[in-house]
Formats: C-alpha cells, sequence, structure tokens
C-alpha cells in the first residue's frame, strides 16, 4: 500500500477496524479524460506512479508523457495538462523528478529518491499500466467489431462500470478464471472439498451475479455487507465499490485460504476499494460469530462440506440472527439444505430463485 507519496485532491473518512460498523463518509477522485470513453478514472496515486514508469524509460517533455499514455492505452486514456502538470510539479517538489529548461519547455528526469520510490511499488506501477493497455486493446476490439445484421443479432452488453482500475480489476479476474481452470472440475466435480487443494484458483461470482449484488446494495444504501467467501476478491469488489458509491460502509470477508487472502487484498487495492474491506482469516462458523450489529446483505458462496449438513447451511443459521428486517441474502450454489431452510415460513424469510449461473437463491428477511 503506497504511504509515502500523497494523493492530489483524495481524501478518504477514516474507517474503524477493530469491529463490524460503518466509517464516516468517502469520496474517491479521479482524472478524467477525453476521447472514446468517459466515466472511468484513474486515482491520483496511479497517475503519478504512471508518470515515473514512464520516465525510468527515458526523460520526456510533459506533452510526451501524455502522448505516451495515449499510445500505450490505444487511445483510452488520454489525461489533460491540467492534470498532468501538477502532478508532475508535485513529484519535483518532492525530489523524485528533476527538470531542465528545454526550449521553453521543461524535460522532465527521473531522480535517485524517484527511481528508489518506484522499485518500492512497481509492481503496482506495472499493474496499473498494464490494465490501461489491456482496457485499451478491449476497447479497440469492440469498436472494430463489425454491424450486427439481421443474421448476427445484437448480444446485449453490460453497461455498469465501477470506476477504470474496478473494471479493469474485474476483467483481468475474469480473463485469468477462463485460462486457469483446475483439470479435475474443481469441488463439485471431483468431490475433493478441501478449499486449500485449490489455493491456486479463484472461484467467484459471474458478473451478471455481482452487478445485482452492486445494485441491491445501492438501493437499500447498506452499510454493513457479509462476503462469504472471499476468495480472490471478485464479489468484495462488487460490495466495496457499492459501500464507497454509498458514501459509507464496510465489507466483512471471511476466507480460509492464505494465499486467496493476500491475491484479494491486492486485486482490492489495485481497484482502489481497500478501505472499505476487512478480510476475515479463518472458518467462517468461527470468524463469523463476532459480527454483533445488524447486517444489511449477505453473500454465502463457500465451499461445499463434507458432513451431514452443507457449509452454507451451517452459515446462514449464523447470520440470519444478524440480518436485519428487509434485509437481503444471496446463495450461489443452492445447497438443498440451504434452500430447505431459507424456504421454511418459520425461519422468516421471503425467497426466489433467479436464472442467474444455473440458479441463484435470493432471500428476503420478513
Amino acid at each position: 500500500m503506497r504511504t509515502t507519496l500523497r494523493s492530489m485532491g483524495r481524501h478518504r473518512g477514516g474507517r474503524g477496524f477493530q469491529g463490524f460498523h460503518s466509517g464516516g463518509g468517502g469520496g474517491h477522485d479521479g482524472f478524467g479524460h477525453h476521447g472514446r470513453v468517459r466515466g472511468r478514472k484513474v486515482g491520483s496515486d496511479d497517475l503519478q506512479l504512471l508518470l515515473l514508469l514512464l520516465l525510468e524509460e527515458q526523460p520526456r517533455h510533459g506533452y510526451e508523457l501524455i502522448k505516451a499514455l495515449e499510445l500505450r492505452s490505444s487511445g483510452f486514456y488520454s489525461p489533460s495538462p491540467g492534470m498532468v502538470y501538477p502532478a508532475l510539479t508535485y513529484l519535483e517538489e518532492l525530489g523524485y523528478l528533476t527538470a531542465k529548461s528545454q526550449n521553453a519547455r521543461k524535460h522532465y528526469q527521473l531522480g535517485a529518491p524517484g527511481r528508489a520510490y518506484l522499485d518500492q511499488h512497481r509492481a503496482a506501477a506495472q499493474a496499473v499500466m498494464r490494465q490501461l493497455e489491456q482496457f485499451g486493446r478491449s476497447m479497440f476490439s469492440l469498436e472494430a467489431a463489425p454491424t450486427p445484421t439481421a443474421a448476427s443479432p445484437i448480444t446485449p452488453r453490460h453497461a455498469l462500470s465501477l470506476g477504470f482500475n474496478a473494471d479493469a480489476v474485474l476483467t483481468r479476474l475474469r480473463e485469468e478464471a477462463e485460462q486457469n481452470r483446475p483439470a479435475d472440475g474443481g469441488p463439485h466435480r471431483s468431490g475433493i472439498h478441501d478449499p486449500f487443494h485449490y489455493a491456486d484458483y479463484g472461484f467467484s461470482i459471474s458478473q451478471e451475479q455481482g452487478e445485482l449484488i452492486y445494485l441491491l446494495c445501492r438501493q437499500m444504501r447498506a452499510q454493513r455487507v457479509v462476503d462469504f467467501a472471499t476468495s480472490v476478491g471478485v464479489s468484495a469488489i462488487y460490495f466495496a465499490a457499492a459501500m464507497r458509491d454509498n458514501q459509507g460502509g464496510l465489507v466483512f470477508g471471511t476466507e480460509i485460504v492464505p494465499e486467496k487472502i493476500r491475491a484479494a487484498e491486492q486485486n482490492l487495492t489495485m481497484a482502489g476499494l481497500e478501505h472499505w474491506v476487512q478480510i476475515h482469516r479463518g472458518d467462517a462458523r468461527n470468524t463469523l460469530k463476532g459480527i454483533s450489529e445488524p447486517v444489511d446483505f449477505a453473500l454465502i458462496d463457500g465451499w461445499p462440506g463434507d458432513g451431514e449438513r452443507s457449509l452454507a447451511r451451517e452459515v446462514v443459521e449464523i447470520l440470519a440472527p444478524t440480518l436485519r428486517s428487509g434485509g437481503l441474502l444471496m446463495n450461489d450454489n443452492a445447497e438443498p439444505d440451504y434452500l430447505d431452510y431459507v424456504r421454511d415460513p418459520k425461519n422468516g424469510f421471503v425467497s426466489i430463485t433467479l436464472p442467474l449461473k444455473g440458479g441463484t437463491e435470493l432471500s428476503l428477511k420478513s
């Protein structure tokens, strides 16, 4: 996490992570950019790292830096001079850059302190640059696609945007999930229910499920939500984006595999949403008992169990008393005993099955 280099114009309210409670208002500032795409954002911290990365390659004028970013992103991202030059001035004041006048323009060069800072945060800088490049290529492919005809009906595209950084991370995670599937088909097919056996695989909700989570949390102004299981952070990104746009809140995540926690934390940081999420390590049947305040929304998407009762059933019995009246539960795997619980009127839920990912159960607590 970047701490030395302060962002310009970004202010985030502090959030208490000792318990499960909402923080004060939050906000985010980004850089607008002209061209084909609007409404996406690159944070000021990220722009500063991108500038350091480009100046490591070679000294450049400010205009050359703008054009380099536009070229690397296939025209997707072209920050205005009004954003780039203040960032360069700020970096120069920190001693990270040196500048020489050349033909009435400043020629910027990376200094030793800037190189040291970049080395410390190189992984984050390179990740942001890759995201820009990937998004640029994907947008170029969409615009170059032929116009559909009567013989090729239009396939609806999802228009929901969570912001540039979050969109880019989710796109990468979807691509990685497609390319990195377990040879044995995963726990439901293999019968191997040990989560540590699949530490290198992120089993996550679908894009449609995530978008529904975001919209429902926004509509109900959710402030306290539970994400079980967090895995590599896909569902947490949708939840956290809703908390951010609701101007406050906290995602209580729970995950048992350390490798996945590290991946989720990194993905949330790259998405610019780490301040809205607290991931608890351990068995959810233990971690979730620490929740004392009412919960607005909970996702139950855990690992299949080997016992007589599914893990989802055990978790819903822990969470149900903390879910407020009018709160929502979403279940991804449709475990029979879980469905028995939420469909039994005496447990206080009204439940429907949605045609998402083979069947998604959405339940309202009365």
